[in-house]
């Protein structure tokens, strides 16, 4: 029975491994280990043959201290909700190479921090218009994690340059959705925004709910960048809208010295309430006929 046991341990054991389950942790039980780095964009206008130098702080604010590794890749994105890509360097995807870090390795204990400066280098041959790369800072694993799954974690900082030239710079907002009949929630309204140029803009877009006196229930404000040919479809979603309510929404964008607008009812009611009222009707028909025809 023993040796039984001790076969099912150790095929369990195997099991572990192969999924990918940690058979050994990396820290302390209860330690925590985090990286972030600030700001997560940077926006420069440049010419061919020029240079722009910046810096980006890297911060600690885990519970361990790691090795971290700094590098440049593409950045592009897919479909309308913006998923990044970063491994296409084709076009106006080429920034990553212009990018140079005064260092591309180093140590941060548990709460340090430290600044990396960068060089943007633009070739003299460099296409005009939309330019973006990333700036990656990733924890790597330590020297000691033996056979344990290591996780590593990056956080990353968008460069949108835009190289001058026969630039041309044009957008619009392509359509609205404000559906009046809402049965669950969040509260649900989108945009969908097309940029026509050669350079990305940057798009304030807000949300405001109000109910049916006036009174602003709930607003928000983001700033997105647009990139060229890349339609982007923004979401809002207020998710402590009430179950039951009658609520006025507007939609508005600010981008390239313009403001447009949209603006709709939404009724929220579950669908238990929907079928409840639409039984009511039926039933209320369904007497009034019945008692047209005693009548008769």
């Amino acid at each position: 029975m023993k040796q039984i046991l001790q076969r099912l341990a150790a095929g369990i054991a195997v099991l572990g491994v192969v999924a990918g389950v940690a058979v050994a942790p990396a820290h302390a039980e209860g330690e925590t280990e985090s990286i972030a780095m600030s700001p997560t964009n940077v926006r420069l206008t440049t010419d061919p043959g020029k240079e722009y130098s910046g810096t980006f702080k890297v911060m600690n604010d885990g519970q361990v201290g790691y090795d971290v590794l700094v590098y440049a890749r593409p950045y592009s994105v897919q479909g309308k909700n913006y998923e990044p890509v970063f491994n296409a360097p084709s076009g106006n995807l080429d920034a990553y190479t212009w990018v140079q870090f005064d260092k591309t390795t180093f140590h941060l204990n548990a709460g340090e921090n430290t600044e990396v400066k960068y060089t943007v280098r633009v070739p003299e041959n460099a296409k005009s218009g939309s330019h973006t790369a990333v700036m990656f800072a990733e924890t790597q694993p330590q020297a000691n994690s033996g056979g344990s799954v290591v996780r590593k974690k990056r956080v990353g900082q968008i460069v949108y340059a835009t190289v001058g030239g026969d630039n041309k710079v044009a957008g619009d907002v392509a359509s609205y959705s404000i559906p009046f009949l809402q049965t669950a929630k969040p509260l649900h309204a989108s945009s969908l925004v097309n940029n026509t140029g050669t350079t990305d803009f940057v798009d304030e877009t807000k949300v405001t709910v109000r109910d049916v006196f006036g009174s602003k229930k709930y607003a928000q404000t983001r700033s997105l960048a647009v990139l060229p040919n890349q339609p982007r479809e923004m979401q809002y979603d207020w998710n402590d809208s009430s179950s039951f309510g009658l609520y006025h929404v507007t939609v508005s964008h600010t981008f390239l010295g313009k403001s447009v607008s949209s603006a709709g009812y939404v009724l929220m009611i579950p669908v238990w309430a929907l079928v409840a009222i639409l039984l009511l009707i039926v039933g209320a028909v369904v007497y009034a006929v019945a008692k047209r025809r005693r009548k008769a």
